[in-house]
C-alpha cells in the first residue's frame, strides 16, 4: 500500500513547553483543526512484573490518566490519582499528583483485573467537575498493553460496531463507555510507537508535476516528517518521525540518507550509528459522525510537538506522554513487563 501525505512538518509542528500552566496550544488552526475547545486525556497502563520470578509475587499494575485542560488562552495540565485505602481518588495539578504518586508504592495488580476499566471510568467521570468551558473530551490510548482490556483496541475487532451498550462480545468496547453516551469521550485514539510490529517508513515517494509531461514525476527520498495515511486504512495515520542525531551538525550525522552501510567505503562512517525513520501509529476508533477522521488524528500528531523540556517531537501526544513520565520517574519502575499470564491474547 502506498502512503498519502496528508500534513506536512510545518503545519503539525508548533512546539511548546507543558506544564501546571501550560503554554498555547492551537488544535483548531488549518480548515482539518478541531473547532471546539475539548480536554485531551491521555491514558497510560504498564503491567510490571515482581523482583522474584515466583508464583507468590504479585505483579504491579500502573496506569496514569494527565488532561489537558483549557483554561483561558493556556492549558491546565491535570493528573489523576487513583483511590489508596479508604481514601478516594482524586485530580490534582500534574506536578502536585507526580509528587504524591512518587510518594505511594506502585499497587499490585493484573491487566485483567475486572474492576479496572470502571475505575478509569469513575475517574473520567470525576473529571468533569474540571472541565471548565471544554465541550467534551478526547481521549489517547497508549496502545502497547491495553489492547487486551478493551476489544475494540484490538486490530483484529478493528471497524467492529459496538451495541447500544457500548460492548463488543459484552465486553466494554472502549474506556469510557460505562458511562452514559454524553459523558463518554467524543473520540478515542490510539497511539502506538516502538511496537516490532510498526511500519517503519523506509522510502518516501514525492509527486511533482512538469509540464514537458502528461503524467506527475515520482521522485524518491528518505526525509519526511510528515502525517500519512495508508490507502485502504482510513482509520490508521503514520506520523513519521527522524532521529535526533539526523538533525544535528555532527560530521555523520546524515549517513544513510543516500545510501546504506553496505554503500559505504569510508571505514569511520561504517563505524557510526545510522539513521532510519521511527514511526508513530495513530488510529482513530471512536468519532462523532459529523467529523472527519484527519481531525483527530492530526490533532494527536500535533500533540506529539509539546514535549516536557525540549524542542523535539516526542513518540506519544503530549497527556499520554506525560503519564510515562510519572511512571518512569517512580523510584520503584522496572523496564520488565510480565506478558506470560496470557493477558496479549487480544492484541492482534
Amino acid at each position: 500500500m502506498r502512503p498519502r501525505l496528508l500534513s506536512t512538518a510545518t503545519e503539525t509542528v508548533a512546539a511548546a513547553p507543558v506544564d501546571s500552566a501550560s503554554a498555547t496550544y492551537r488544535p483548531s488552526s488549518g480548515p482539518n483543526g478541531l473547532k471546539e475547545p475539548l480536554v485531551h486525556v491521555g491514558l497510560h497502563l504498564r503491567q510490571q512484573r515482581g523482583e522474584r520470578r515466583i508464583a507468590t509475587d504479585e505483579p504491579k499494575l500502573m496506569w496514569t490518566l494527565v488532561a489537558l485542560v483549557p483554561h483561558g488562552p493556556y492549558w491546565r495540565t491535570l493528573a489523576y490519582l487513583p483511590a489508596e485505602h479508604a481514601g478516594p481518588g482524586t485530580w490534582l495539578d500534574y506536578a502536585t499528583a507526580n509528587c504524591h504518586f512518587r510518594a505511594r508504592p506502585l499497587p499490585e495488580g493484573r491487566r485483567r483485573d475486572e474492576l479496572l476499566p470502571r475505575h478509569i471510568d469513575r475517574a473520567l467521570y470525576e473529571l468533569g467537575g474540571h472541565a471548565g468551558p471544554a465541550q467534551g473530551y478526547v481521549m489517547y490510548v497508549s496502545g502497547g498493553e491495553a489492547r487486551s482490556i478493551w476489544p475494540l483496541l484490538a486490530n483484529k475487532n478493528l471497524g467492529v460496531t459496538p451495541d447500544a451498550a457500548g460492548q463488543i462480545n459484552k465486553r466494554l468496547a472502549l474506556p469510557g463507555f460505562t458511562l452514559s453516551p454524553d459523558q463518554r469521550p467524543g473520540a478515542v485514539v490510539r497511539v502506538t510507537s516502538g511496537s516490532e510490529d510498526m511500519v517503519r517508513p523506509a522510502l518516501i515517494e514525492r509527486l511533482r508535476h512538469i509540464p514537458e509531461y502528461d503524467e506527475p514525476v515520482t521522485e524518491e527520498g528518505k526525509l519526511a516528517t510528515g502525517l500519512f495515511q495508508m490507502e485502504k486504512a482510513e482509520q490508521t495515520f503514520i506520523l513519521c518521525n527522524l532521529p535526533h542525531q539526523f538533525t544535528g551538525g555532527a560530521r555523520y550525522a546524515r549517513a544513510g540518507e543516500s545510501y546504506t552501510r553496505w554503500g559505504s567505503s569510508d571505514p569511520k562512517e561504517q563505524a557510526e550509528t545510522w539513521y532510519s525513520h521511527t514511526a508513530t501509529e495513530i488510529t482513530v476508533l471512536h468519532h462523532p459522525a459529523d467529523q472527519a477522521l484527519l481531525t483527530y488524528g492530526l490533532a494527536a500528531a500535533r500533540l506529539c510537538d509539546h514535549a516536557l523540556h525540549w524542542e523535539h517531537r516526542t513518540q506519544y501526544p503530549a497527556p499520554v506522554h506525560l503519564g510515562i513520565q510519572m511512571d518512569k520517574d517512580h523510584p520503584e519502575y522496572r523496564r520488565t513487563v510480565d506478558n506470560a499470564d496470557g493477558d496479549d491474547e487480544a492484541q492482534t
